[in-house]
């Protein structure tokens, strides 16, 4: 079992000289040089070997953040805070090695075939089509497969 996360606790940036500071975690930043700064996300992943076969669970969670007023009637029109929900993802792979030389790995991303959470700010500069791409993947649940094969 391993598990990478972060929780901000404070993420505060002065807009000007002798301005005062603003805090911006759990927020949309500010639609231009802050991005949105979500209080906690992580990686979670259980893995199992046994003999030749190994098989790997691994979550990617990113807790929603707020959008204020002004940035979203700045991109939609509305003038009404946003609140961007979670976004948690399971992903599901196994492998088998023949020998020391060769393994076959096959596997699914998005298992849950989990939506993007929706975005009213589209000026993070990673996204324009409604969601952030820097904290979720569009994608919906695909399979993918590879095999390595090791010159020794």
């Amino acid at each position: 079992v391993a598990l990478a996360g972060s929780y901000v606790l404070s993420y505060k940036q002065q807009p000007g000289k002798g301005m005062d500071y603003i805090e911006y975690a759990g927020t949309g930043g500010d639609g231009g040089g802050v991005q949105p700064v979500p209080r906690w996300q992580h990686v979670l992943g259980f893995d199992w070997t046994y003999g030749a076969w190994s098989v790997t669970l691994e979550n990617n969670y990113v807790r929603g953040w707020t959008e204020s007023a002004t940035l979203v009637e700045n991109n939609v029109g509305v003038s009404t805070a946003y609140h961007v929900k979670n976004s948690s993802r399971w992903n599901l792979g196994t492998s088998y090695k023949f020998n020391r030389n060769l393994a076959v790995r096959l596997g699914v991303k998005n298992l849950l075939d989990a939506e993007p959470p929706f975005t009213a700010v589209s000026s993070y500069g990673s996204h324009a089509g409604g969601y952030a791409s820097s904290f979720v993947d569009p994608r919906g649940r695909y399979f993918y497969g590879s095999m390595t094969f090791t010159f020794k």
